[in-house]
């Protein structure tokens, strides 16, 4: 994380990333996998999460991008990444 002091208030910006695998052998599996990153966003995104110590300023979606694709077994994986962006105030 990095300082993310506002307002005489010490506090904190953190990244959260949230890894979706899928099956690259099927053909809708980059729909599937897309579908739930933008699923991923939808529950997330501005949500209220309790923060030991903290209080949460802002819970926002920053990218996803690809990760490098894996083979497990044969059968390739695809491999993507959602982040976050979470700022927090120490309390």
């Amino acid at each position: 994380g990095v300082p993310w002091d506002t307002f005489g208030t010490a506090g904190k910006e953190r990244i959260v990333k949230v890894h979706v695998f899928g099956s690259a052998a099927a053909y809708e599996s980059g729909y599937q996998v897309n579908a739930i990153c933008d699923k991923v966003v939808e529950l997330l995104q501005d949500q209220a999460l309790s923060v030991t110590g903290h209080t949460l300023a802002a819970l926002r979606y920053d990218q996803d991008t690809d990760a490098a694709a894996e083979d497990v077994d044969g059968i390739p994986i695809m491999h993507r990444v959602v982040s976050f962006r979470v700022h927090v105030q120490e309390t």
